[in-house]
């Protein structure tokens, strides 16, 4: 072939484009974190309200409201309900925050406050049925969504 015949060198030709650049690996970030199921959010929420709740039953202790116990009875219930108050508010945020400590903590809390209402409520104590439906809310909706609380399961 002669250099007249060659494409190279006719008026018109265009020179390929370079070959673009090698592709540059991004570090992992690992995959986005799965969005937080309604539920668990809404167990939050209740364990913050129980937790409320403890709270406004442990200070009418203390403040000796007529048809509470009183004397040193009365004052280790409001210290009773201030701790579990407390433990319920420690629960609420680490849910939040996806940590399994926070759900076995929460289901435990809700397991024994559920089984307490249970027994008020059979033993014709309807005021507990808030108590009841609470904390039955919060196990049911702890124990379905174990998944999101995983550990293989990436952080946000």
């Amino acid at each position: 072939m002669s250099d007249a015949d060659d494409p190279r060198n006719h008026p018109s030709y265009q020179p390929p484009p370079p070959p673009p650049p090698p592709f540059e690996q991004q570090p992992w970030a690992g995959a986005p974190a799965p969005q937080r199921p309604p539920q668990v959010t809404a167990a939050a929420v209740v364990l913050f309200v129980l937790a409320a709740i403890n709270l406004l039953f442990g200070i009418a202790a203390l403040a000796g409201v007529t048809g509470l116990p009183t004397g040193d009875f009365g004052t280790g219930l409001a210290i009773f309900s201030f701790v579990v108050a407390a433990l319920q508010a420690v629960a609420g945020v680490t849910v939040l925050l996806r940590k399994g400590a926070g759900r076995i903590l929460g289901i435990v809390l809700a397991a024994i406050g559920f089984f307490l209402a249970a027994f008020a409520v059979l033993g014709g104590d309807p005021s507990q049925l808030l108590g009841l439906g609470l904390n039955g809310f919060v196990l049911y909706a702890l124990t379905t969504n174990a998944a999101y609380f995983a550990r293989s399961a990436p952080r946000p």
